[in-house]
């Protein structure tokens, strides 16, 4: 039996319920919660303890709050049917329940595995963290800082095939390009961001995925925890007036000294070949003075490779990964 409800919620901080036509202003389900994956998963819990023996319907398709939902399915340990359908009828539906009681090993640990994998880590994709969960690897970034950052190399570590667990991510990338560089088959240089990220650009991804789980973990309550993300891995972008992710301590240039005299120029006419790029028949890039703009004048600029969408690895959060 399914109860038929709808919550509502806008900028007003009190939601709206629509049960049989009737109008009914939720002043219990107020919230400060930021996020609206957070809130549909604060709603689903409060409907659950109201309506504990009916089916629940939750239409998204974020990979965020199916696991979400995955996660406080078992945390209050709730029995009603939780059916996750999207909004594309062409689209399967996800059997909430089924999957946790088949998964139910990975499930204490699904959350934040899932706050630690992303972009910053390429080709590390959803099902990929799921495999790892399953040989039995363990996440965990609800802990102290020291403490994080070394169960995330643990786990990525596992993540990029390397039994034998290093000690900081600097180790990890440099067994890993072993690992690629040194096959007798090899014909080409592997691509640069197919390896694990250095230790001074890993650490923060640790502090960003505790800053995310623990606002995922009090996903049922009515505020976040009071932690200020720019402790946590994220800096201000004042100009769209949002976060923007710190991929790099302030005090840490993207490369050495000796590398970057190398790789970049100091003329902002790159047009002849007084730009040091132009006379080494190389393109420029941002950390030239020019920045590699569109208004740099260095032909070999139109030569140089970017990443489109279709380059990326394909299911870090575009859709769930279905377990079940």
């Amino acid at each position: 039996m399914w109860t038929q409800i709808g919550i509502a919620t806008g900028r007003d901080q009190v939601p709206t319920e629509i049960n049989n036509g009737i109008v009914i202003p939720r002043r219990d389900l107020e919230t400060i919660q930021e996020e609206a994956d957070v809130i549909i998963v604060q709603q689903m819990v409060a409907i659950t303890e109201e309506h504990g023996g009916d089916g629940i319907r939750v239409l998204c398709d974020d990979t965020d709050v199916f696991v979400l939902l995955l996660h406080f399915y078992s945390l209050i340990k709730m029995s009603c049917p939780l059916i996750m359908e999207s909004f594309f009828k062409d689209r399967q539906c996800i059997d909430i329940k089924a999957t946790v009681t088949k998964h139910k090993d990975i499930i204490p640990h699904i959350l934040a595995a899932h706050a630690l994998s992303g972009p910053q880590c390429w080709g590390i994709g959803k099902g990929m963290v799921v495999k790892v969960l399953k040989a039995g690897n363990t996440a965990n970034v609800m802990a102290s800082k020291a403490k994080v950052v070394q169960e995330a190399t643990c786990f990525m570590a596992a993540c990029y095939g390397v039994k034998n667990k290093p000690s900081t991510m600097t180790a990890l990338r440099q067994r890993v390009w072993k690992d690629k560089t040194g096959r007798a088959n090899i014909v080409s240089a592997p691509k640069l961001q197919s390896f694990p990220p250095t230790d001074e650009s890993f650490l923060l991804n640790p502090m960003r995925a505790h800053f995310q789980a623990c606002i995922w973990t009090h996903a049922a309550e009515c505020s976040p925890p009071l932690l200020d993300p720019l402790e946590h891995g994220w800096m201000q972008d004042t100009v769209n007036k949002t976060l923007a992710p710190l991929m790099l301590p302030s005090d840490v240039p993207p490369a050495p000294d000796s590398i970057l005299k190398l790789i970049k120029c100091l003329y902002e006419n790159c047009g002849s070949a007084r730009c040091s790029c132009v006379s080494s028949g190389l393109p420029c890039t941002v950390f030239c003075k020019c920045e590699g703009s569109n208004d740099c004048t260095n032909g070999r600029n139109t030569s140089v490779q970017v990443s489109t969408p279709d380059d990326e690895e394909p299911d870090q959060f575009e859709e769930p990964t279905i377990l079940c």
